[in-house]
């Protein structure tokens, strides 16, 4: 049967399995408006609604809201910005709200996230501050650190046109490391592919950093080590061949890559470069479970340095975040162990 996107532990308040509402903060700059046309895709894919939404910060110098005329007009213009963006997604056939804001830009948009209930976050790395030598801008830093609901990287370029024009994906890469999380990922990702026409390239790297670092230290180890590289090898590759069977029946196209490196995040961001990959779609957390922050070493590496547009799953509520690794981490492919 097709993978489906139920969730990886227990029900949680809150959470969909599907996308319902997607939340897109603009701040009237072409780099934030990067993120509409990725918004539009994903739109269309699971009949979402969009959430455009602007925040008007506080006027500079005045150290609050000034009620004054500079002020409201600056708040009907953000509205007749708001109403252009929401005309040009609703002529693609998007179903478009907008809302106002004032407050500082994370902070609302935070809250907007939670009090609306978005299940997505789109937003570019980098907004009306302009682009910089650092990955993510301040604002989008504040925002992917605390979002608690799935997000959608955008990485901002001056090169890039902006507006609401759909996203097209040729290529969709979905790291794979058997895990349960993983699984309810792929599970997401495939009726993204299936939508927008993508292939899914379906990818498991095998760990290798005990092997080519200084541990183990006896060649009982390392035979050990290699041991369970081999097996970790073996069950990849026929989970893999029955991903890509069960996949292709649904009409979807699939390619699988099978990689051995020490560093698991350099090697996806490698590929996805190689490959041409227009989007990465991931859960939050891995086979380890979920430590006490939002995101595994996998993903978080892949937010700082990746290059590619960046989908990540969050597969536990805010709430939870804190649990051990011990008490959420999942089985590797086992169907496959079993």
């Amino acid at each position: 049967m097709v993978p489906q996107p139920d969730k990886p532990d227990k029900p949680v308040a809150r959470r969909s399995p599907m996308i319902q509402r997607i939340l897109v903060p603009v701040d009237g700059s072409p780099l934030a408006e990067q993120a509409l046309g990725q918004a539009a895709a994903l739109a269309r894919t699971f009949n979402a609604e969009i959430l455009l939404l602007r925040v008007q910060e506080p006027e500079t110098g005045t150290g609050g809201f000034a009620d004054s005329v500079s002020w409201r007009l600056h708040r009907a213009e953000a509205g007749s910005y708001l109403e252009r963006l929401a005309g040009r997604l609703r002529e693609g056939g998007r179903r478009v709200v907008t809302a106002l804001a004032e407050g500082r830009a994370a902070e609302e948009i935070l809250k907007a996230s939670r009090e609306r209930l978005a299940d997505l976050l789109v937003l570019a790395t980098h907004g009306s501050g302009g682009h910089s030598q650092f990955p993510l801008g301040g604002t989008a830093q504040k925002v992917i650190s605390e979002a608690g609901v799935s997000v959608l990287i955008v990485r901002a370029s001056e090169d890039r046109g902006a507006g609401p024009g759909e996203a097209r994906h040729e290529r969709i890469l979905v790291p794979f490391d058997g895990s349960q999380r993983a699984r309810w990922a792929l599970g997401m990702a495939s009726p993204i592919a299936r939508a927008l026409e993508s292939e899914l390239l379906l990818v498991h790297v095998v760990d290798t950093r005990e092997l080519d670092g200084q541990e183990p230290v006896t060649p009982e180890e390392r035979e050990l080590a290699r041991h369970i590289a081999g097996r970790d090898r073996h069950l990849a590759a026929d989970y893999l061949e029955q991903m890509k069977t069960v996949l292709a029946g649904s009409g979807v196209a699939v390619r699988t890559r099978l990689l051995d490196a020490p560093n698991v995040a350099d090697a996806l961001r490698r590929l996805a470069v190689d490959e041409r990959v227009s989007l990465v779609a991931m859960s939050a957390h891995g086979s380890s479970g979920a430590a006490p922050w939002l995101y595994g070493s996998v993903a978080s590496r892949l937010i700082a340095h990746g290059t590619t547009p960046l989908l990540i799953f969050q597969d536990l509520p805010l709430r939870e975040a804190g649990r051990s690794e011990a008490a959420v981490a999942a089985p590797r492919f086992a169907a496959m162990s079993s």
